[in-house]
């Protein structure tokens, strides 16, 4: 479940609950090395279908792009 990874990453970023305790008091950090390895695993589905699926392309690429950067 590579995309895992993302989510809980993205969600310890906002840090923002609907309800409840804020994701970091539930959440342990992603180790910077399965993010990495998440990110590469999740390009080649998106890629392949990039073709034809432009409209949701740039959302679903931006996780991976923003997390390669740090």
């Amino acid at each position: 479940m590579p995309a895992l990874a993302l989510l809980i990453t993205m969600t310890l970023t906002g840090d923002h609950p609907l309800t409840g305790r804020r994701p970091a008091q539930a959440l342990d950090p992603v180790p910077q090395t399965d993010l990495i390895r998440a990110s590469v695993a999740g390009m080649p589905g998106l890629l392949d279908d990039l073709n034809s699926n432009t409209r949701n392309r740039p959302a679903d690429l931006r996780p991976h792009l923003d997390h390669a950067r740090h």
